[in-house]
């Protein structure tokens, strides 16, 4: 029973309880969504999917979780089909602020089908998981992610069981490379840009994507940026996050049970060390998606080659899934690593389209609508700089950890106009203790000491209303003392030095997003610390009414069972000692009692008799009477 997201688990098995089945027919009654399975972990069906059969299988799951999926196509292909996605999460349709968006895009080579086939056993795997195993509940709860299994399906119509290495149904139906038909990030690429391909740039307009792979076939490597060349030759040309998108590579490389053995197709002379490759080191490509990805979104995509054989047959369908389905989980997890959190301007509101910066990084992102951000980084000592238009810069040093992930939030003050003005911040404070610190700090670190008068309005009011911040009365003075804060031990370090410069610098050139049409508004609490979606609010008030109603129901049945219980198992204890004799009906007749009973011993009811004379005040306080009303006892029921 999984009051907590409002479904109630039914699960058939040998041994039925019948109180499980009240509970579901009551929840029926009222209304609520039961979800009533056969089996949890279903058997995974492998064998190939046609188009339509996908659309069903993808729809079919949709009814089956409708709590925790949505299905929406991004738009269609040359022949009108749906570029159809699934997206998988706790709170399907919305953008949760501070939740990172994960994609898969599988079958973008109409003939290269394992990823399709792959994916529709993933969804079903995450689905059937949900709630029966922590891992994945946990990354359904905190990840919101999308997956499109087909972006060909024209070129999958075309395509035939058994290609190992051809092209037979590789393109669109304009016959194109969807693969060669993006915009390339040298510029180099001016072919016709396709519905497809139109699509999923739309698409990455309209979601704040941090992590996504591309599935491909023809060979068993995780493949990452850049795909191409200064010069068209085969030369490793590293983006400069070259380190994080090897350690995406090794991610899934290392948990495929073969790929990171580094073995060569059959066709082929060449493997690939630890099973991950650069792009334009194998060969270059212009006008891939995943440099797109990379350069014109926060997105960081790979590919993955998960085989040589392009549409391999049935039998071995089981075997493949079983290679990739580890590292198609364990890639997603990635999507939590490095930095993320949250940069509002001192009102406490959200600022969209603030620049996120990595020192000595050449690749900036962008804040989604919530004002949210997700960087990923490589554990290590970082300075990250976020700058806005109208607002002082705020740089704080970072300390990201080995296998998980660290929140920074930012707090930007105006600066009067409409330039972003550089701002450098010492302190003696260690870079995780910034990284932990709380609201109060980051005001205290975005404050512009030597240009903002810390007399006036704004200045006052800000520093008014943190107790933990006493300013110099001079207004030449550069520094703030810190006397206590939350979650920071007090010490004489506690200090917090705030030099700058008066020169404006120029915005750095950045991805112009434009905020999401699916993020929703949301209202900020006071201290900037606790986010509230609208939506998700009401749809968490929603199942907290729904969960409370289904609680008191159950209570309620619980106490009834009880008293069943109670009640047979008082009737039969009645019952046995009717039959025993101690006890007579009211409009009991002795005639009709059954004379084969056996007589209770006599000393038992002899025993009855003293605790009645006991009520009674009837007592005999002399021992030899007592013995002879025991005898007349005796005999008054050997003569019954």
């Amino acid at each position: 029973l999984s009051y907590n997201r409002c479904t109630l688990h039914c699960v058939e098995s040998s041994q039925k309880m019948s109180l499980l089945v009240l509970f579901c027919l009551l929840a029926t009654t009222l209304g609520v969504p039961v979800d009533i399975r056969s089996s949890r972990a279903a058997t995974i069906s492998f064998e190939h999917h046609s188009n339509s059969e996908m659309y069903e299988l993808i729809r079919s799951y949709n009814e089956m979780y409708p709590n925790i999926t949505r299905v929406y196509s991004i738009g269609q292909t040359v022949e009108e089909r749906d570029l159809l996605v699934i997206e998988i999460t706790d709170n399907p349709g919305i953008h949760e602020p501070g939740e990172p968006e994960f994609k898969y895009v599988g079958n973008m080579h109409g003939n290269e089908v394992t990823g399709r086939e792959t994916l529709l056993y993933l969804i079903q795997y995450l689905l059937d998981n949900y709630g029966e195993d922590d891992e994945i509940t946990n990354l359904i709860n905190t990840t919101r992610i999308h997956i499109m299994p087909s972006m060909n399906p024209d070129g999958y119509k075309r395509a035939h069981v058994g290609d190992y290495d051809g092209i037979t149904g590789r393109y669109n139906a304009h016959n194109f490379d969807l693969n060669r038909n993006f915009p390339d990030r040298l510029g180099h690429n001016t072919v016709q840009r396709q519905p497809e391909t139109l699509a999923v740039i739309q698409w990455l307009k309209e979601y704040p994507f941090v992590l996504s792979a591309n599935l491909h076939n023809g060979a068993l490597v995780a493949n990452y940026p850049y795909d191409n060349s200064a010069n068209g030759h085969s030369v490793y040309t590293a983006s400069p996050d070259d380190d994080i998108f090897r350690q995406l590579s090794l991610a899934y490389s290392n948990s495929h049970t073969t790929m990171h053995l580094g073995l060569p197709c059959p066709n082929d002379n060449y493997g690939f060390d630890q099973g991950i490759t650069n792009g334009a080191a194998w060969y270059s490509v212009k006008g891939g998606m995943q440099d797109y990805n990379y350069v014109h979104s926060n997105c960081f995509e790979i590919t993955i080659e998960q085989g040589c054989h392009k549409f391999p047959y049935e039998n071995s369908l089981e075997d493949i899934w079983n290679k990739n389905k580890e590292a198609l989980i364990a890639y997603i997890q990635e999507v939590h690593k490095g930095v993320s959190g949250f940069v509002f301007n001192e009102d406490c509101l959200p600022i969209p389209n603030a620049t996120v910066s990595v020192m000595d990084r050449d690749h900036d992102i962008v804040t989604a609508c919530d004002g949210d951000y997700w960087r990923l980084l490589v554990p290590g000592e970082y300075a990250i700089q976020v700058s806005a238009t109208g607002y002082f810069n705020v740089t704080k040093n970072v300390i990201v950890p080995e296998g998980t992930g660290v929140q920074v939030n930012f707090t930007l003050v105006r600066n009067g106009t409409n330039e972003i003005t550089s701002t450098t911040i010492a302190h003696p404070l260690s870079p995780s203790q910034m990284a932990t610190s709380t609201s109060s700090l980051a005001i205290l670190t975005s404050l512009h000491m030597s240009v903002l008068n810390p007399t006036s309005s704004s200045m006052k009011r800000m520093l008014t209303s943190s107790p933990q911040i006493k300013v110099p009365k001079s207004s030449s003075s550069s520094m703030v003392i810190l006397t206590s804060l939350p979650q920071i031990k007090a010490s004489s370090s506690s200090m917090v030095t705030l030099t700058s410069s008066h020169q404006t610098s120029v915005t750095k050139s950045s991805k112009l997003n434009s905020p999401s049409p699916l993020c929703q508004q949301i209202q900020v609490d006071p201290d900037c610390g606790t986010w509230k979606n609208d939506i998700t609010k009401h749809h968490s008030n929603s199942k907290m009414v729904v969960s409370t109603i289904l609680t008191v129901t159950a209570v309620v049945l619980l106490l009834v069972v009880i008293i069943v219980a109670v009640s047979m198992v008082t009737y039969a204890y009645r019952k046995r000692l009717l039959r025993k004799g101690f006890v007579r009906l009211p409009s009991e007749d002795v005639s009709n009692v059954d004379t084969h009973y056996e007589l209770p011993p006599l000393h038992s009811i002899a025993t009855l008799c003293d605790e009645d004379k006991q009520q009674n005040g009837n007592e005999s306080q002399d021992s030899e009477s007592e013995n002879e009303t025991g005898s007349e006892v005796d005999l008054h029921v050997q003569e019954s």
